[in-house]
């Protein structure tokens, strides 16, 4: 599996590579060095594809100079969650992590310069802890 950095631009092949491995997540943008942008997107055989980023599901025309340019990446941003801990923590009831000192404490949901209270899957599943006491809520609920 390729790991996709996004500071780097790509040939055009290796996009084609990705999409056809399924490495490229549902909704990372593509763009080329004129600006144009693409997303990829399921087709109607269930295949990775690219449509223009216009949202609409036409036909991509893909000149010479497209082949032969780079293209940078822009992946989706993942899902945050809050972790509430259980109701009988009545006023601090959200994990926050300082970002001073590496530790994790309870508090309310907000974030801060110096707290963090909302989480990716990736930085759940790396808690050097059992996450299963808390409750995930999705940020964007």
């Amino acid at each position: 599996m390729t790991k996709i950095d996004e500071s780097k631009q790509y040939k055009f092949s290796e996009i084609i590579a990705m999409l056809e491995n399924s490495e490229l997540p549902l909704n990372t943008c593509v763009t080329n060095s004129e600006g144009k942008g693409y997303i990829a997107r399921k087709t109607a055989g269930q295949n990775f594809g690219l449509v223009q980023k216009s949202g609409m599901d036409l036909k991509i025309i893909i000149t010479a100079r497209d082949i032969n340019d780079l293209w940078t990446i822009t992946l989706p941003e993942e899902d945050k969650f809050y972790l509430k801990a259980p109701s009988c923590f009545r006023e601090f009831e959200f994990l926050n992590y300082s970002k001073m000192d590496g530790e994790y404490f309870l508090d309310d949901a907000n974030e801060s310069n110096l707290c963090k209270t909302k989480f990716t899957e990736k930085q759940i599943e790396a808690m050097p802890f059992d996450t299963n006491f808390f409750e995930k809520v999705n940020v964007d609920q």
